[in-house]
């Protein structure tokens, strides 16, 4: 929900509390508030719709030993479990550069955006379709976000986005 001050240059703008329109996101891009590295500003521009966008994921892929791990808030999601053997390995993509996904694994995607200097606004994450469409189950994770999947808090400097994604039937 979008704060009604920028904070970048303190000047008062028009947004109000609800659903963020794809003006106001190409703004927060505009302003280096949603950045996104690895994905021209086209592809990027292509996903965004009149009140969300596209999230990208990149060459970064972990595959979980055990099952999903919850974020914490207090903690860096990618100091606490992705560094840590215990709990991943470094998932490679095959000779023709894709992924290969396993039905029942879990995997973790970093995704291509990151959220930069985040007091403007806080948010929420849905994989629209992918569970009734193609039978995945997907969750953001924003590292040292709120402590919650699919949920992204006003109060970061930086937040480092992944994608958990678990295959349910292929």
């Amino acid at each position: 929900m979008p704060d009604n001050r920028d904070l970048s240059n303190r000047k008062p703008v028009t947004w109000k509390p609800g659903v963020l329109s794809n003006r106001q996101i190409a703004k927060l891009v505009e302003m280096g508030r949603i950045t996104h590295e690895g994905v021209t500003t086209e592809e990027f521009a292509k996903g965004i719709d009149p009140s969300s966008f596209d999230l990208h994921v990149s060459e970064e892929c972990y595959k979980m030993v055990q099952g999903a791990i919850k974020p914490k808030q207090e903690s860096s999601y990618r100091e606490r479990v992705l560094s840590d053997e215990r709990y991943v390995k470094r998932y490679p993509q095959n000779k023709d550069g894709q992924f290969l996904l396993e039905k029942g694994n879990t995997y973790v995607f970093r995704l291509c955006e990151k959220l930069k200097n985040n007091h403007l606004f806080s948010g929420k994450a849905t994989g629209k379709s992918t569970i009734g469409r193609i039978d995945i189950l997907t969750r953001l994770i924003a590292d040292q976000g709120s402590g919650e999947y699919d949920t992204v808090v006003r109060d970061g400097e930086k937040y480092e986005l992944f994608a958990e994604v678990t295959p349910i039937t292929f």
